[in-house]
Order: C-alpha cells, then sequence, then structure tokens
C-alpha cells in the first residue's frame, strides 16, 4: 500500500470520525425555574413558597393541581433530534392512595404567564401570584385578578393545558415515601419540548378527572433543601450533522477510488 494510499484512507477516517462525532447522543438536565400547586378549597391562596407541592385528588379539600415551569433557553432550536425526555419528580413523603396515576401536559399559551409567587399556604396570593381562582390574584386590588384562561384550578382540557398527555407515572403514593418518580417519555413529549427550545416549558400536572376520592402525592419543589430533590426534565438529543460534512465525505471517498482505480490500471 503506497504512502498516497495511506493518507487517503486516515484522511477518510478523520472524517468519518467527525461525522460520528457530530451526530452523538447528549443529554442535558434542566431544574424547575418555578413550581407551585392550586388547590381546590383555597382560591385566593398561593404556595410558590412550600417545598412540598400537593398534586392529584382529594375527597374535601382538592382538586390539586401542580405547574412547572422548565427554563429551555439553552436547548437549540435547530439542528437536533430529540431522542427520549424523562421528567423526574420527587416525593416527600407518603400521600394517599394506593394506584394513583398522574398525567403531564402542556399548559396552554393563554396560561403561560403564570408566575410562582412567594407565599405559603397560610396567606393569600402576593401581587400577580397563582392561586386557584386566578392565573395571576392581586391581593393589593382583589377586585380585578387576572383568570385563567378556562376555568379555576386551569382544569378545562384543551383551553387551559393541551389536551394532549405527554407522559405519564403511577405508583402507590401511601408507601412512596421520598422515592423518585420518573414519567414515561412519548414521542409527544419529545416534539413539545423541541418544540419550546430556546424558550419556556410550562407543565399541567395532576389528574384530570376528579373524583371525590384522596388520591395524591407530596412532591418536593425546587424550595426543597438539600441536594439533587428539584423537579428535573432530561432532555437526550442528537446533533444532526451539517449536509456539508456528509457531502465533503461523500467526494472525498469518491476521489479515493477513481484514484485507486487509477492505480491498479496503471
Amino acid at each position: 500500500m503506497t504512502n498516497h494510499t495511506l493518507r487517503l484512507l486516515a484522511s477518510l477516517g478523520t472524517l468519518a470520525a467527525l461525522a460520528a462525532s457530530a451526530a452523538s447522543a447528549v443529554t442535558v438536565n434542566f431544574n424547575s425555574s418555578a413550581d407551585t400547586y392550586l388547590r381546590g378549597n383555597a382560591g385566593n391562596n398561593n404556595y410558590g413558597a412550600l417545598n412540598s407541592l400537593l398534586v392529584g385528588n382529594h375527597s374535601s379539600v382538592g382538586p390539586f393541581t401542580g405547574l412547572f415551569r422548565f427554563d429551555l433557553s439553552s436547548l437549540p432550536t435547530s439542528g437536533i433530534t430529540i431522542d427520549s425526555v424523562t421528567l423526574t419528580l420527587f416525593s416527600t413523603a407518603n400521600g394517599s392512595g394506593t394506584s394513583v396515576t398522574l398525567s403531564v401536559f402542556q399548559l396552554a399559551a393563554a396560561n403561560a404567564n403564570w408566575l410562582e409567587g412567594t407565599s405559603n399556604d397560610t396567606t393569600p396570593g402576593a401581587p400577580g401570584a397563582a392561586t386557584w381562582g386566578n392565573l395571576n390574584y392581586n391581593s393589593a386590588n382583589p377586585g380585578n385578578p387576572t383568570p385563567w384562561a378556562g376555568s379555576p384550578g386551569a382544569r378545562t382540557a384543551g383551553t387551559d393545558y393541551i389536551n394532549t398527555s405527554l407522559a405519564s407515572f403511577t405508583g402507590n403514593a401511601s408507601t412512596i415515601g421520598t422515592g423518585a418518580m420518573a414519567f414515561t417519555s412519548t414521542g409527544s413529549f419529545s416534539s413539545t419540548v423541541l418544540g419550546s427550545a430556546g424558550g419556556q416549558l410550562n407543565l399541567w400536572i395532576g389528574i384530570p378527572t376528579v373524583v371525590l376520592a384522596n388520591d395524591f402525592f407530596r412532591i418536593a419543589s425546587k424550595e426543597t433543601t438539600g441536594t439533587n430533590r428539584d423537579p428535573l426534565l432530561s432532555v437526550n438529543y442528537t446533533a444532526v450533522p451539517e449536509p456539508s460534512a456528509f457531502a465533503a465525505l461523500a467526494g472525498l471517498g469518491a476521489l479515493g477510488l477513481v484514484t485507486l482505480r487509477r492505480r491498479r490500471r496503471a
């Protein structure tokens, strides 16, 4: 094998390695930038300062709707293919119910400007904070709030949240303790995340159907003390190589074949 052939093969190998590298999978993690929950029996209260959020149904004081925002401004808006998305939430203590299913939906654009708030379960919502009764409840001017697009608690499918389930989790809330809750990925979840890349992803989490039963989880918020307990969104994506990289590789390969054939004929 001549030196020219060796150099050609080395160049081909380098280009192939670059193309493979460009197409390698990357996993990025996002913690929630805002989170709270809406409580059915407390129309004007805000829970943005709590470290444990109730999500699910309750026979007398629910239902409980969880709201979570993830800042995806650093996620590329083009040139990637999202392979999978995993949402992981952490329980703070046992809840109630032996087989409780929570579903994830994307909050509608009309409700996207909700604010986490800085209140707890004993005080009305601070100005602009999200409450069961309103998207933005102003305790300083309670007669002029901004309502949810559909109904209190953001409970109207198709108006308050996009009625396509992105992921779900089923578990025994009464024995989960401080365990993790991994929500299964779907194609809809991946496409929703890609559509939110470069901006904000707002998620509605709960039980869409209101049932007079005690079925709820206690979920750690971003205010939870300790490490690695914040709501976590993991995005696995593959960068799509530039067409020029494949064109260069193909061109060099063709040139190499022509060169080898000419040398064999000589």
